[in-house]
């Protein structure tokens, strides 16, 4: 805002001042650094070194009560951001964007992507979600313990259970079959390497398929059927 404010401003400024000398040892100084006393009748501020101080760079703070419009810091930028986001599109896109995960992110059967480039989707949508708002910022809902917070990123278990959900049916099962005894899969990028490798091996099977049209159960193709009658 352009209102000025009165309140305690802390600044910090660079300063030469004098600082002891260890006396056990006069090469160097005292540490953590001790200001050497100015009224000392040793003290000439026209030298820059004895061998009872030496002028170093100190950081000096100064606090003081103001009266003026306040710097804008990165947290208040985004406070105001966050307000105008709730302004502009209201409470619960955390939510929204939640369910749109959980149920509507699919990959493509077509295997076009591989499940790496899906899953880093999944993360990076995961990461936008504390950005977002949640019904829990609505003043009315602060205090109510039905009403959970959204806006926070979801875990490895939870970001799991969203690929896995997303796989097609003949892929997810494929997975069990591998890992009968999975319960709790939390590991994101194990994962992400298994599913990898069963699209590989579902890509050889269709393209091998695609290639070989005519071949059945039995393995015989029309041209095999045929090859007694002509021979006669």
């Amino acid at each position: 805002h352009a209102t000025s404010l009165s309140f305690v401003k802390k600044e910090h400024t660079v300063v030469s001042l004098p600082c002891m000398k260890d006396p056990t040892d006069t090469a160097n100084l005292i540490y953590p650094l001790e200001i050497y006393d100015q009224d000392d009748s040793l003290f000439n501020p026209a030298v820059d070194e004895t061998t009872e101080y030496k002028f170093q760079s100190v950081a000096k703070e100064s606090v003081s009560v103001v009266t003026e419009v306040p710097k804008k810091t990165l947290k208040t930028i985004q406070e105001c951001m966050f307000k105008l986001l709730i302004k502009q599109a209201g409470y619960g896109l955390a939510e929204a964007q939640r369910d749109y995960l959980k149920q509507n992110m699919k990959f493509p059967t077509s295997f076009a992507l591989s499940v790496r480039e899906f899953a880093d989707q999944i993360k990076a949508i995961n990461s936008f979600l504390p950005k977002m708002t949640s019904f829990k910022d609505d003043p009315t809902h602060a205090n109510d313990a039905d009403i959970v917070r959204a806006n926070v990123e979801l875990n490895n278990v939870d970001l799991c259970k969203v690929l896995l959900n997303s796989m097609p049916n003949k892929l997810r099962e494929k997975y069990k079959v591998l890992n009968p005894h999975a319960t709790v899969v939390k590991d994101y990028d194990s994962l992400v390497e298994q599913l990898d490798a069963i699209v590989v091996s579902l890509k050889s099977e269709r393209n091998a398929a695609q290639k070989n049209p005519g071949s059945g159960k039995n393995g015989n193709s029309n041209g095999n059927s045929n090859g007694n009658s002509n021979g006669n």
